[in-house]
């Protein structure tokens, strides 16, 4: 059988009023120091400069556990606003739960 990762499923929007509760859930997990991470974002339909930022800033602790961390995009929603970023080349991303499942396993 095959290792899992822990998965956070993240849906609906992610702004300033938001963000917090996907940080916590984020950096609660973290705190367990697990060998990889999933943050699930296919069910997010609005992402703003607060939700990326927490998503900058897990990346970057995950690096210093080291944890590996795959972020799950799919939507125009999400990867748009990564893309017009340039963050599309320097977050770890994956275009559905199997591929980085897969990533991460294999």
């Amino acid at each position: 059988m095959a290792p899992t990762s822990p998965i956070i499923q993240v849906s609906g929007e992610i702004d300033l009023a938001t963000q917090d509760a996907m940080a916590d859930q984020i950096f609660a997990r973290l705190e367990h120091r697990p060998e990889s991470l999933v943050i699930d974002l296919s069910g997010v339909q609005f992402i703003d400069s607060t939700g990326i930022s927490v998503l900058i800033r897990a990346f970057q602790a995950a690096q210093k556990i080291p944890t590996r961390l795959r972020i799950v995009v799919n939507t125009p929603p999400v990867t748009n606003p990564l893309r017009l970023t340039g963050l599309t080349e320097y977050l770890p991303l994956s275009a559905s739960v199997a591929e980085a499942m897969d990533f991460l396993n294999g």
